[in-house]
């Protein structure tokens, strides 16, 4: 089991390799600025999967972003 980081993964290429990895096991991070689709996996995969809604290119939107989510990463 890995724990994965994927940066843009509401949609397109980044939610299917998320779906994936999640299948394998892995423990998966999204970061993304809208989680509507990835939202729906959180249910299948609540101890899994976190979401990070914030917007990789604004370092104010990121660093936001990941002080919410603190309390669920382990660094």
């Amino acid at each position: 089991m890995s724990n994965i980081l994927i940066v843009g993964a509401n949609r397109g290429i980044g939610y299917y390799m998320a779906i994936r990895l999640l299948e394998k096991g892995n423990n998966v991070t999204v970061l993304d600025i809208q989680d509507d689709h990835i939202s729906e996996l959180k249910k299948r995969y609540q101890n899994s999967l976190l979401i990070i809604r914030s917007d990789a290119t604004d370092e104010d939107s990121l660093s936001e972003g990941i002080k919410n989510q603190s309390k669920n990463l382990e660094m």
